[in-house]
């Protein structure tokens, strides 16, 4: 039988099929963390499904488990329950395909007469549906992708009398959010992924040349030359008080992560740039705010200080970095990064 694939690009598809994934990869990253306390290389089970055990390099197995089977496969023995109870609590979901029948009413199989004869198709031993989704240049996961059987097809035939779908009250239609493509237009979302990725990884390097600088009067034309060049502009968030500075940060108008290089330069650089303005202000200061940056422009600073009623709604007067230095503390500490 033909394959179909469904983008769950929208509405109700994207949310199930999004918070799945994140309950899926969670699992799976919990599984892979209690096997390396085992001494196992990874979890083993067929794909999307609950691990049914742990391949053991070597069939170094811990005690009270069975003897590796075929790639090192090896579980807790039926007596020990204490082990077994460490794996069974760990939180893991339904395979997806009980949730697109449940919640989208998509059929795993179906059964028909033709010319007199019953007959099913069906791919439950291997699975009715599979999924797959592609990583974003910045490494974010994109839209699931869901393979599933074309029962459309069956419709066609002008020979079948009758037709039933299974589950009860499934059917081949598919549910709004869901977007339809070919197999070849899969292949090319893959492809240029593919290529997205090894551009972005390509702007990082040369942004991470250009933004080795060592003074904030350096940094800062340095990153005023990278956004230009790149065509980036800088939304940056901010809140100041006992604890210190956090910020996050995002590109103005596009989806993508800021850069790395781009991000760690701004966490060395914008307590400078605020400080130009505000000479009295320092990172534990009561204060929120936010600066705009926008690529060939001079950074815009909106920010209030609670502490000392003050507010600020100007460009930035960014001629007192040439009088400014990193301190090496703050150079090579680990910034606070609050995300969205």
């Amino acid at each position: 039988m033909n394959r179909v694939f469904l983008i769950a690009e929208e509405g109700r598809p994207k949310e199930l099929m999004e918070q799945w994934r994140t309950q899926f990869l969670a699992g799976m990253k919990a599984y892979g963390a209690i096997g390396r306390e085992f001494g196992a290389v990874s979890p083993m089970g067929f794909p999307f499904e609950r691990p049914t055990g742990f391949s053991f390099p070597r069939r170094n197995q811990p005690e009270g488990w069975i003897q590796p089977q075929a790639k090192g496969f090896s579980r807790p023995k039926v007596a020990n329950t204490v082990d077994q109870a460490r794996i069974d609590a760990i939180d893991f979901p339904d395979h997806p395909e009980e949730m697109l029948s449940r919640e989208f009413g998509l059929a795993r199989s179906v059964t028909f007469e033709k010319d007199g004869q019953q007959s099913t198709r069906s791919l439950a031993a291997l699975r009715a549906f599979g999924f797959c989704w592609t990583v974003r240049p910045d490494g974010e996961l994109d839209n699931v992708i869901v393979s599933a059987p074309d029962f459309e097809e069956v419709l066609k035939d002008p020979k079948i009398s009758s037709i039933k779908w299974f589950p009860e009250g499934t059917g081949p239609e598919i549910p709004d959010g869901f977007r339809r493509v070919s197999e070849a237009e899969v292949d090319l979302i893959f492809a240029e992924a593919k290529v997205k990725r090894e551009k972005y990884q390509a702007v990082e390097r040369e942004m991470a040349l250009m933004l080795d600088v060592h003074t904030p009067s350096e940094l800062f034309q340095a990153m005023g030359a990278a956004m230009s060049q790149f065509g980036r502009s800088l939304v940056v968030d901010f809140d100041c008080g006992d604890t210190g500075m956090a910020m996050s940060m995002r590109y103005e108008s596009e989806m993508l992560k800021v850069h790395p290089a781009l991000e760690k330069a701004m966490f060395r650089i914008a307590p400078h740039l605020i400080k130009c303005d505000a000479q009295d202000w320092e990172e534990t200061t009561m204060s929120s705010g936010r600066i705009l940056w926008r690529h060939g422009g001079d950074p815009f600073l909106d920010m209030d200080d609670q502490e000392n009623d003050w507010s600020y709604e100007s460009y930035i007067e960014t001629d007192m970095l040439a009088d400014m230095e990193f301190e090496p503390e703050v150079a090579e500490q680990a910034p606070l990064l609050v995300p969205e």
